[in-house]
């Protein structure tokens, strides 16, 4: 994908159109280290980078690009793609997708509003993340002592 766009010379424009007249990027990233998706999954990003979200974030001045990173294992897939929203990109905002779930169409619209308020100490909001839980028992939130 990444080769694909430097042909296209996609990157300089994207540059030049967006980051230069004051836009921040934000890179989507959607892991498909297989060779299909399920169908729930499609259908649910679709809506996430529709028309509704596409048009609330070019008046905020974001420009949603999309990253497809293909590589296996998914850890180093998540790894690269966010060294690439980040260096081939320039993301300001990077917004990673897993596969195997689906999403409300007003999810990243809700994720970046979130970003947008100061934290309850009033500090920058950095991070915007799911709840996620062990893969066996006891399955308890990653959180704590299980973050480095």
């Amino acid at each position: 994908m990444i080769d694909a766009a430097k042909d296209l010379k996609l990157l300089p424009m994207i540059k030049e159109q967006y980051k230069d007249k004051g836009y921040k990027i934000l890179c989507v990233v959607l892991p498909i280290t297989g060779e299909w998706v399920y169908r729930r999954f499609l259908e649910s990003v679709i809506g996430v980078l529709g028309g509704d979200a596409y048009n609330y974030f070019l008046a905020d001045k974001v420009k949603i690009v999309v990253h497809i990173g293909t590589d296996f294992p998914i850890c180093h897939n998540r790894n690269k793609s966010i060294l690439a929203a980040k260096y081939t990109w320039g993301a300001d905002y990077i917004m990673q997708f897993d596969a195997d779930q689906t999403f409300n169409i007003t999810t990243l619209m809700d994720l970046y509003e979130r970003m947008q308020k100061p934290a309850p100490d009033g500090s920058e909001v950095e991070v915007v993340s799911g709840m996620y839980f062990m893969k066996r028992a006891p399955f308890r939130p990653v959180l704590g002592p299980y973050v480095k």
